[in-house]
């Protein structure tokens, strides 16, 4: 399950100054079927998503799944509540957590990598290749590392394209992350789910923008923004079920299909646990 918030920038009120406020929705999302398991709408004012972030958590106790989330949610608090709750972690980690992240590398200095895994592609002109190895974090030291067992070091280097087609130059790129994982997985694995967790940007935020235009509505103030927003994800998520890949596809496929529809929702409706498919 990866989680990660969005604001809605129709939302947006008081500029750039100390009086801005906008609306977030955070959400639960699924990696594998593509739907969203459970989401807060939050106010920037009232709450911050590392709150909110930590209530997920606390909901999706029990139902023994791996959450993956950004750097902002590697604080110790955020990781042990998942751990208390009977699910692992896979967590980005930068130098926001600037002693963890220090810890982090004096280790992958000198630890010998339990499993390395290397994989290249070439999509749309960009060659991308990826080095994911496993680092062990000694024994005597994980009580204090909130139940992560690895540190997962992944190495992305390549070329890319960038500027305009009649100005177009062939650049090298070369990039370090650190991640932190409760599980004793194989470096495939890892590497799997740690590109599955931007499904969340590809899949549904960049959907909910680009197809939905959800940051040009033009519905504006009170709650309004916020529950069409709710709707945009809830007809993703029912695309996704109806097992459309785009969502012009869905549209298609959903177009005038009452009876289908229908048929869907009775079935949620009958779901004992709801949280496991989305609410």
């Amino acid at each position: 399950m990866a989680i990660d918030g969005k604001s809605i920038k129709s939302t947006l009120v008081g500029g750039s100054s100390s009086y801005q406020n906008f609306v977030s929705m955070v959400s639960v999302y699924s990696h594998h079927n593509g739907w969203v398991v459970r989401h807060q709408v939050m106010e920037n004012k009232q709450k911050s998503e590392v709150e909110v972030v930590q209530e997920l958590v606390k909901e999706l106790s029990g139902n023994k799944v791996v959450i993956t989330v950004d750097a902002l949610h590697c604080q110790k608090k955020t990781r042990s509540l998942i751990i208390k709750g009977g699910n692992n972690y896979i967590v980005t980690l930068k130098k926001n957590q600037l002693n963890l992240f220090k810890a982090a590398n004096k280790l992958v200095s000198y630890a010998v990598a339990t499993d390395e895994n290397e994989v290249s592609e070439c999509v749309h002109g960009r060659t991308t290749t990826r080095h994911t190895k496993t680092d062990p974090i000694p024994p005597q030291l994980l009580p204090l590392w909130a139940g992560a067992k690895h540190i997962i070091v992944v190495r992305r280097y390549g070329t890319r394209w960038v500027g305009k087609k009649t100005r177009r130059q062939l650049l090298n790129f070369d990039e370090v992350h650190y991640y932190l994982s409760s599980l004793e997985w194989s470096a495939i694995q890892f590497a799997d789910a740690i590109r599955g967790h931007w499904l969340i940007e590809n899949r549904l935020h960049w959907v909910k923008d680009v197809t939905l235009n959800e940051d040009n509505d033009i519905r504006r103030g009170g709650n309004a923004p916020a529950n069409w927003a709710m709707v945009r994800q809830f007809l993703v998520s029912l695309a996704r079920m109806k097992g459309a890949h785009t969502l012009p596809q869905a549209f298609r496929l959903m177009a005038n299909q009452i009876k289908d529809l229908s048929e869907l929702l009775f079935d949620l409706s009958s779901l004992d646990k709801p949280v496991k498919c989305f609410v």
